[in-house]
């Protein structure tokens, strides 16, 4: 159970990460409203956010870790947090080859 929980934070933080620089370089509009408002709020509102309900979610997975059904749950959320660095993989290859190969990143324009 701790193995799949560090997982799940793991890929929470990645989840973090591309949605902050995705949000800075234009390329996202946030469909969450509240971590929308955050993200406009700034970086560390967003960050506070995410942490806090991955912390919340993973105490009752550890507390309640030899009753199945809290595996099964901890199993079922690391899918989602999989398919969903599937689908930021798959953005970002989309991405970038949609855009000229002399850009340099460094040079993209901020919102």
């Amino acid at each position: 159970m701790i193995c799949i929980l560090v997982g799940i934070w793991l890929l929470n933080g990645f989840d973090l990460v591309f949605t902050i620089i995705s949000h800075e370089q234009g390329l996202l509009r946030e469909a969450n409203p509240l971590a929308s408002h955050m993200l406009q709020q700034g970086t560390l509102s967003i960050v506070l956010f995410k942490t806090g309900l991955v912390m919340m979610g993973s105490y009752p997975l550890l507390r309640f870790r030899t009753a199945r059904i809290s595996e099964l749950a901890a199993y079922l959320i690391f899918a989602a947090y999989v398919v969903l660095a599937l689908r930021w993989s798959i953005y970002f290859e989309f991405f970038t080859a949609n855009i000229p190969p002399t850009t340099n990143f460094a040079e993209l324009p901020t919102p």
